[in-house]
């Protein structure tokens, strides 16, 4: 199995990354206490609780959001609150790091820095982003080992998705890929949604504006894109809207919707399960 790329960094490079990742916190704390790791963590999204999950912490979770969901563990947990975090709640629990996403969690950062809390930043923004966190998070949790291994195994899925792309003769086709409908969203440059196009073989249409925004019926019509990837919740108005049953994509039976949206939509360790169903939607004719 293909190693992840970044475990070829030593500890000692990544080590002097951390100074600039935790914000707020004294980092000289770390590496002189008996125990230096982190043990009581808090995750301010559920896509970093699932990589803390998946990296073998869950003793150590002592809060996290209520859209946590997976896996089910992350239910159990004590709330800090939604989008809206509630701040006096994460004091009471006494973290010792909080995992929070540079762009999901862009309006609390400041608050908790305010406060001397130690936050952790990741910014998942692209699949090799997505593995560059795991790695960091293994490394300031003591949890390297784990981290590449889930690395390795993203790894693999990536070389899988891109052998389904180089088989298909039929090469870059043009994708757009439904977020939500009414109004119709779509998701441009700069997200992980669009890397997983871009690694995939495909072409995202969309690719001219930048990150999550609004996108026009019109602009669709013009573009035909020749796959049409929905949400799973969107889905369901798109196979019946006569708008979207009259565009190319779906008359050549190219309009799909993924099985598992947090899959495609979360950037963690499952984002390579993501990255294997879009290969398949967007290369029909390529065996399995």
């Amino acid at each position: 199995m293909k190693t992840c790329r970044f475990s070829r960094i030593s500890n000692a490079v990544l080590s002097a990354f951390l100074a600039f990742l935790i914000l707020g916190a004294d980092c000289s704390a770390f590496g002189k206490t008996a125990t230096p790791f982190p043990h009581r963590i808090i995750s301010l999204l559920p896509s970093t609780t699932e990589m803390l999950f998946a990296l073998g912490l869950s003793g150590r979770i002592v809060g996290d959001t209520t859209y946590c969901n997976y896996p089910k563990a992350a239910l159990t947990l004590p709330k800090i609150g939604d989008i809206n975090v509630n701040y006096e709640r994460v004091i009471a629990l006494h973290p010792d790091l909080i995992v929070v996403d540079s762009i999901g969690n862009r309006s609390a950062i400041a608050r908790l820095k305010e406060l001397k809390l130690p936050v952790f930043l990741i910014s998942p923004t692209t699949y090799a982003n997505t593995e560059r966190s795991i790695m960091m998070l293994g490394l300031a949790t003591g949890t390297s080992h784990k981290a590449r291994a889930l690395c390795a195994v993203m790894e693999a899925k990536r070389a899988r998705a891109l052998m389904i792309a180089h088989a298909d003769r039929a090469r870059n086709p043009r994708v757009f890929f439904v977020v939500d409908v009414s109004p119709l969203w779509t998701a441009g440059a700069g997200t992980y949604i669009d890397d997983l196009i871009h690694i995939a073989g495909g072409v995202n249409i969309a690719a001219n504006i930048a990150g999550y925004a609004q996108y026009s019926k019109e602009s669709l019509v013009a573009k035909q894109p020749d796959f049409i990837i929905a949400s799973h919740r969107a889905s369901v108005i798109l196979h019946v809207d006569q708008f979207y049953q009259s565009l190319k994509a779906s008359r050549s039976k190219h309009l799909a919707s993924v099985s598992n949206d947090d899959t495609v939509m979360r950037p963690g360790p499952r984002l390579g399960d993501g990255l294997l169903e879009v290969a398949r939607l967007i290369h029909p004719a390529v065996r399995k």
